[in-house]
Formats: C-alpha cells, sequence, structure tokens
C-alpha cells in the first residue's frame, strides 16, 4: 500500500506540472529569467528539471520502503 500511495502520489505531482505550467504560462511571461519570458523558460526547461526531481524523489523513495522491509506490494 506504502508503494502504491507514494507512486499516486509522485504521479499526481507530474500530471500538475505537465498541465499547469503550459496553462499559466502566458501569465508567467510577464517576468523575464535572463533574456527568455519566464514561461517559456518554466515549460521548456524548468518541467524537465522537475520531472528529474520526480524521479530522483522516486528512486529515493521506493529505496527507503525496501529497505524498511514493510511493503506487501
Amino acid at each position: 500500500m506504502r508503494v502504491r500511495r507514494a507512486t499516486l502520489l509522485l504521479l499526481l505531482l507530474w500530471v500538475v506540472v505537465t498541465l499547469a505550467l503550459p496553462w499559466f504560462a502566458r501569465d508567467l511571461d510577464q517576468w523575464q529569467l535572463g533574456s527568455f519570458p519566464l514561461g517559456f523558460w518554466m515549460t521548456a526547461h524548468g518541467s524537465i528539471l522537475f520531472y528529474l526531481l520526480v524521479l530522483a524523489l522516486d528512486a529515493w523513495w521506493m529505496d527507503r520502503i525496501d529497505r524498511s522491509g514493510r511493503h506487501p506490494d
């Protein structure tokens, strides 16, 4: 159950970022990051960095669950 809950939480974060960043990209474009609008930077680069963070968090979390030895699934 812990594995399923962790996976669903990380998947929910993944979906929120995938849908929310493009949705609010025009609102974020009022700020600049270097010479690029923030909305462009977040959808092009920030989301990929977030996905890498989610993958690293998933690996860390699943390793922690495996080491505890208390997961039936």
